[in-house]
C-alpha cells in the first residue's frame, strides 16, 4: 500500500505489471490534495484493487490523470475527484471481470473512458455537483469496441450535463445506461453493430434532450424515458437493425419525441407521451413485418406518422382523456398493411391514409363530440375502411379510389 499526499503539481505512476505482481491480490492507495496533479495508474494480473482520490481543482487536466486495465481479472479500480475542472481518462483492454469507478464532484469535470474487447467489464461514473451547486457543467465520453457482456453506467445530478456512450461490436447483453437528473442535460446513447444488447437514457427534469441510435444491430433494445417539460427525445433504429425495439416514454408538458426505423425487419416501435401539447413524429421504411404504437394522454396533443415500404407492417395511435387532439397517418407502398386510430375525447381530428397499399386496412374510432375523421386509399386493391364515430358533431369524410 502507498500513500501520498501532495499540494502542488505532481505526477503518480503506479505500474502493476511487473513480476512482482503477477500472483495478484495487490492493494494500493494514492492521495492528491492540491491543484494540477497528474497521475498514471496501470493494472494488470488477477485481483488488484487501486483507490486514487484527488481533492482539488485542474487535477488530469488533458487527461494527465489516467488509468488502465490491461487485461488480467477480477481487478478494480475506484477513482474520487472533488473539486473544480477535473479530468480523467481510462481504457479497460481484453480482461475479464474488471471494473472501473468513478466518481467527480463540484463543477466542469471531464471523464473519457473506454473499453476493449473482453468479457464482463464494467465501467460505472457518477458525476454531481457539491453541497447544492446548481450548474454543474460535467462531460463524460465513454465507449465500449467488441467484447462482450459489459456495462457502461453513467449517473449525472444536477444541471447543464453532457454525456456520450458508445458501444462497437459488443454482444451478448453489452448495455448503455445514462442517468441524469435535473435539467438542460445532454445524453446520446450509440449502439453499431451490437447484438442483444441494449442502450437506456433516463433523464427526470426539465428541457432535457436525449438521443439513442442504433445501426447494423440484432435483437437490440434501444430506450428512452423523460420525466419533465420540453424535452426531446430522438430513436434512430436503422440499417439492417433487425428485430430491435425502440421504446420512448415522455411524462410533463410541452415535450417532443422522434422515432425512425429504416431496414429493420420484425421491428417495432412504441412511444407513450403523457402531458399536454406534445408532439410525436415517427417514421419507418423499407421494414417488414413491423410496427409502430403512439399513445397520447391528454389535451392539444399531435402525432404524425409515415411507413413506406414496409409490408405486413402496422400502425396503432391512441389518443386518450383530452381535446383538440390530432393525428395524421400515411402508409405508403406497404400491402397487407394495416392503420389503426382511437381518439377519446372532443373536437378531435384524425387524417388517415394509404396509396399503393394492397390488401391494406384502415379503421378508426372516435368517441365524443365535434371529432373529424378523414380516411382515403388510392390504388390500394383489396383494402378495407372502417370508421367508428360516437358522440354529438361528429364528420367523416371517408374517399377510396383506383
Amino acid at each position: 500500500m502507498r500513500h501520498l499526499s501532495i499540494a502542488t503539481v505532481s505526477v503518480l505512476a503506479i505500474l502493476v505489471a511487473s513480476p512482482a505482481f503477477a500472483a495478484g491480490n495487490n492493494n494500493a492507495k494514492s492521495e492528491q490534495k492540491g491543484t494540477a496533479n497528474k497521475l498514471e495508474l496501470i493494472q494488470t494480473g488477477v485481483g488488484g484493487k487501486m483507490d486514487v482520490t484527488q481533492d482539488g481543482s485542474d487535477n488530469g487536466t488533458g487527461y494527465g490523470a489516467k488509468g488502465t486495465q490491461n487485461g488480467g481479472r477480477n481487478n478494480s479500480l475506484t477513482v474520487t475527484q472533488t473539486g473544480d475542472r477535473n479530468a480523467f481518462q481510462s481504457l479497460q483492454l481484453n480482461g475479464k471481470s474488471n471494473t472501473i469507478d468513478l466518481t467527480q464532484s463540484d463543477n466542469n469535470n471531464t471523464a473519457g473512458l473506454g473499453q476493449s474487447g473482453g468479457e464482463r467489464n464494467a465501467t460505472k461514473v457518477i458525476q454531481q455537483g457539491l453541497n447544492g451547486v446548481t450548474d454543474t457543467g460535467h462531460t463524460l465520453a465513454t465507449a465500449q469496441t467488441g467484447g462482450s457482456d459489459s456495462v457502461i453506467d453513467v449517473g449525472q445530478l444536477e444541471y447543464h450535463q453532457t454525456a456520450f456512450a458508445t458501444q462497437d461490436n459488443a454482444k451478448d447483453q453489452s448495455t448503455i445506461y445514462i442517468r441524469q437528473t435535473g435539467s438542460d442535460h445532454f445524453a446520446y446513447g450509440d449502439q453499431q453493430g451490437t447484438k442483444n444488447s441494449t442502450a437506456y437514457v433516463l433523464q427526470a427534469g426539465r428541457a432535457d434532450n436525449g438521443y439513442v441510435v442504433q445501426q447494423n444491430t440484432s435483437g437490440t433494445t434501444g430506450m428512452v424515458l423523460q420525466n419533465g417539460d420540453r424535452s426531446v427525445a430522438v430513436l434512430y433504429q436503422g440499417n439492417n437493425s433487425n428485430n430491435s425495439t425502440g421504446l420512448i416514454n415522455q411524462v410533463g408538458n410541452d415535450n417532443t419525441l422522434f422515432a425512425a426505423q429504416s431496414n429493420s425487419s420484425g421491428s417495432g416501435i412504441w412511444a407513450s407521451q403523457f402531458g399536454d401539447r406534445n408532439y410525436g413524429l415517427i417514421t419507418q421504411s423499407d421494414s417488414n413485418n413491423s410496427n409502430i404504437i403512439l399513445a397520447q394522454y391528454s389535451t392539444d396533443n399531435r402525432a404524425t406518422i409515415e411507413q413506406i415500404n414496409s409490408n405486413a407492417a402496422t400502425v396503432s395511435v391512441t389518443q386518450l382523456g383530452g381535446t383538440f387532439n390530432t393525428a395524421t397517418v400515411t402508409q405508403n407502398t406497404s400491402s397487407n398493411a394495416g392503420i389503426y386510430l382511437i381518439q377519446n375525447g372532443n373536437n378531435n381530428d384524425a387524417t388517415l391514409s394509404q396509396t399503393r397499399s394492397a390488401a391494406s386496412t384502415i379503421t378508426g374510432f372516435q368517441n365524443g363530440d365535434g371529432n373529424v375523421l378523414v380516411a382515403s386509399q388510392s390504388y390500394n386493391p383489396n383494402s378495407v375502411i372502417n370508421s367508428t364515430q360516437t358522440g354529438s358533431g361528429n364528420r367523416a369524410t371517408i374517399t377510396q379510389t383506383r
